[in-house]
């Protein structure tokens, strides 16, 4: 049994000061990993399904995992999760492949889609299309392109001039970890065998897709 504490950058944790505590404490107690919660922004007021009040405190993951990596040795970074549809494919990667390489490997770069509108709306992303932006193979945002960008190979359809700049970007990432709890029913089951684990949070709409 492996333990793994999630929130490491948000709420008390967001302190540098707590985070360092936390995560030392964790990382000597023998936590296998920490992980990270994301949004990018919150909804003013507050109205479900978002988690949080609006200024909710929340270190964006990979500032804090690279701050994390800088006093630990051992336990594993894990961002909990990264909404693909919401970025851009070339500099996820290499944000995250830099964060795999300064932490000695130790990155498990987990996923997902997203479930709150309004966080997308503010962001100008189209939330319908939020699944099959993310499952794409060579999509802005899409799920392969980045196994592809993160694991060092490139997608055929991508053009050489692309190919050759990516070569440059990031070293190879040791982990992917899939979640898929809030876009499985528009991802084909068969896509969870692309990473190395997924959250088990909506196992009916998987089967169902």
């Amino acid at each position: 049994m492996k333990y793994g504490l999630f929130g490491i950058n948000n709420g008390i944790c967001a302190d540098p000061e707590v985070m360092r505590a936390v995560a030392t404490a964790a990382e000597n107690c023998g936590f296998e990993s920490l992980w990270t919660g994301e949004h990018v922004v919150l909804p003013d007021p507050q109205e479900p399904p978002s988690p949080a009040a609006p200024l909710f405190s929340m270190v964006h993951p990979s500032t804090a995992l690279s701050y994390i990596a800088g006093f630990t040795s051992r336990i594993k970074l894990g961002t909990g999760v990264t909404l693909l549809a919401q970025r851009n494919a070339v500099v996820l990667a290499k944000e995250m492949g830099n964060l795999d390489h300064l932490s000695a490997g130790r990155l498990l770069f987990g996923i997902g889609a997203g479930y709150l509108k309004a966080e997308f709306d503010a962001l100008g992303v189209n939330f319908e299309e939020r699944g099959a932006s993310t499952s794409q193979p060579c999509a802005n945002s899409g799920l392969q392109m980045h196994l592809h960008l993160m694991g060092g190979f490139f997608p055929s359809r991508a053009s050489r001039r692309v190919r050759n700049l990516l070569k440059q970007v990031v070293p190879p990432s040791s982990s992917v970890a899939i979640h898929l709890p809030h876009f499985a029913a528009q991802l084909p089951a068969h896509r969870v065998g692309m990473g190395s684990a997924w959250i088990k949070m909506a196992p009916d709409n998987v089967l169902k897709a």
